[in-house]
This record gives C-alpha cells, structure tokens and sequence, in this order.
C-alpha cells in the first residue's frame, strides 16, 4: 500500500522472507515502488526507452 506520505507497507504472510520497499519519484505525481529481498537499493533510478532495448 502506497500511503498519502509516500510510505509503503506491505502485509506477508506469517513465514515469508522479509520484504524491503522502497519508492522512487519518476515524474512529478508519479513515483514507482520496488520491493527486493534485500535492502541495497540504488539511490537513483536510470530511466530507459522501450527502443534502447530492442
């Protein structure tokens, strides 16, 4: 869940892995959350197009 103050939270179940969350602001009113088993998170996203990938 994605709150008003930009926190995150997520429910697991009882015996899941820990769960690490963190938000990152693309655009202006538009932020991406990430979710990983550990938390080394970079401080910074790198934003590629559709056609770099092909």
């Amino acid at each position: 869940r994605l709150h008003r103050d930009g926190q995150v939270s997520i429910k697991l179940p009882d015996n899941h892995a820990p769960c690490y969350i963190r938000t990152y602001e693309v655009d202006p009113g538009y932020k991406m959350a990430v979710c990983a088993a550990r938390p080394d998170f970079p401080e910074d996203i790198t934003m590629v197009s559709y056609e770099a990938l092909l």
